[in-house]
């Protein structure tokens, strides 16, 4: 397409003119070849949301766990922090990268939205969920949330299509789930669904936020950009991805000879595997950081074969 067609479709500023040009010339980006992607893609979410850098990343890697064809694979998370440390920022800005139409973010949800109005997302993000308050922010919802992020819903009720004289099924599978709480309060049945991110409040933090926030609004360019209609890279190339694909994870049977009776009880498989990890004391594995863990008989593997 020339240069001239080009400015003359963004001249026109339709939305869904310039929403169509975008979908038929969009590309994978090169970076999405790098080894390093991660990398690039954590410098993009840190021009947004400042410090929490593994925090940002966790939730990240779990919105596009969302992507995984099978929808076991599908995770969930909660961010656990004090009111305004940064938890809502952080969904925010991770979401901004995920395909608009593949995820939703709302205060507020019933539990009939969440079995018929959300079929078509992948991701469904909650502003917070407080179960233990009295009154708490979506407590009344908490039970379709476990369903949705374990295994999913499957619903019988009328169909009021017909008068409500016939009965309608419906299916939901799994789905990756994301929401923001101040409890401090854990709930055992939600704790084997999902992912405990901290989010923590702290006055240097503050501060890194509050000096930002006055560079941006004496940069010009910066509410230039804010008011394109251009997409980000990542959330471009995301919609472009082969996602017929399962993860093979081929070194398993490490994990048969080290687990033990205690880990099994009341977790899911990815807790018991995590709870392995985190008091391992024979070398099988290899602490390269925190929270980053490395397989020694892989690294062993690999010093074989190079």
């Amino acid at each position: 397409m020339s240069e001239a067609l080009k400015k003359v479709i963004f001249e026109l500023d339709n939305p869904d003119v310039i929403l169509e040009y975008k979908r038929v010339n969009a590309k994978i980006d090169p970076l999405f070849y790098q080894i390093e992607l991660l990398k690039e893609i954590h410098g993009e979410l840190d021009k947004r949301h400042k410090l929490d850098h593994k925090e940002k990343m966790a939730v990240f890697v779990i919105a596009v766990s969302s992507y995984l064809k099978d929808a076991k694979n599908h995770c969930s998370c909660a961010l656990k922090g004090n009111s305004s440390a940064g938890k809502d920022s952080c969904v925010d800005t991770v979401l901004s990268h995920i395909p608009k139409d593949e995820w939703i973010k709302v205060t507020r949800a019933t539990t009939a939205s969440l079995e018929d109005d959300v079929m078509d997302k992948r991701i469904v993000a909650f502003s917070e969920i407080n179960k233990n308050r009295e009154r708490g922010a979506n407590a009344e919802i908490v039970e379709t949330f476990k369903q949705m992020a374990e295994g999913g819903t499957s619903t019988l009720k009328k169909d009021p299509k017909t008068g409500f004289k016939t009965a309608i099924r419906t299916n939901q599978e799994q789905k990756t789930l994301i929401y923001g709480t101040t409890e401090t309060e854990c709930d055992d049945e939600l704790e084997t669904r999902y992912v405990v991110v901290p989010i923590k409040g702290f006055w240097e933090k503050n501060k890194i936020v509050i000096f930002d926030t006055l560079r941006k609004a004496r940069d010009i360019q910066h509410h230039i950009n804010r008011n394109k209609l251009e997409d980000s890279w990542i959330s471009i190339s995301l919609s472009l991805l082969d996602r017929d694909l399962f993860v093979i994870v081929p070194f398993t049977e490490i994990f048969e000879k080290e687990i033990n009776g205690k880990e099994t009880k009341g977790k899911s498989p990815e807790r018991t595997v995590m709870a392995v990890l985190i008091r391992d004391n024979k070398n099988v594995f290899k602490r390269m950081g925190d929270g980053v863990f490395g397989l020694t008989k892989l690294d062993e593997l690999y010093k074989q074969n190079t």
